[in-house]
């Protein structure tokens, strides 16, 4: 599916083991496309709840402000943001459904 956003990023999934709270869990990886990323919204088809720590590189947390934004308008979608540019995002996702990633974009 084409992503109708204005910066779309490559990204990839793997499967987790269910968690004790919740469906599904599952590993999201947010790749660089052109420019390294401060900022990055993932917008998915089903609520989505970020759990354990936020990963990135080449700065990663000992080098940068690293924070994931849960919004409270639009609990579809979140928020990855670090104060350094980034090449790479990892983080933990929750679901009840199993996660369907509808788009990832960078807004820098």
């Amino acid at each position: 599916m084409q992503c109708l956003y204005p910066s779309p990023v490559a990204f990839s999934l793997k499967s987790l083991a269910a968690p004790n709270d919740n469906n599904y869990a599952t590993e999201v990886t947010v790749g660089a496309v052109k420019d390294p990323m401060y900022r990055v919204r993932l917008f998915a088809r089903s609520q989505i709840h970020p759990s354990g720590e936020l990963r990135a590189s080449p700065y990663g947390k000992d080098k940068a402000a690293l924070f994931t934004g849960i919004l409270g308008y639009d609990l579809y979608s979140i928020v990855l943001r670090s104060s350094s540019p980034e090449e790479e995002f990892r983080l933990e996702l929750h679901s009840a459904e199993g996660l369907r990633l509808k788009c990832v974009n960078q807004e820098n």
